[in-house]
């Protein structure tokens, strides 16, 4: 199964999921994405009933 990292970018406002954390944004090319992986908590289709 796929590993996603979920990044925000401070500058533009752009959240983007990718396999690794890039060292720039996807949108506007800013330095270093913060990491938001662990404040979204699981995937809703893994989560116990």
């Amino acid at each position: 199964m796929l590993g996603l990292q979920y990044v925000a970018c401070d500058a533009c406002g752009t959240v983007s999921a990718t396999p690794t954390v890039p060292d720039a944004c996807p949108r506007c090319g800013t330095a270093e994405p913060t990491d938001i992986t662990d404040r979204l908590g699981r995937p809703a289709y893994f989560a116990e009933d």
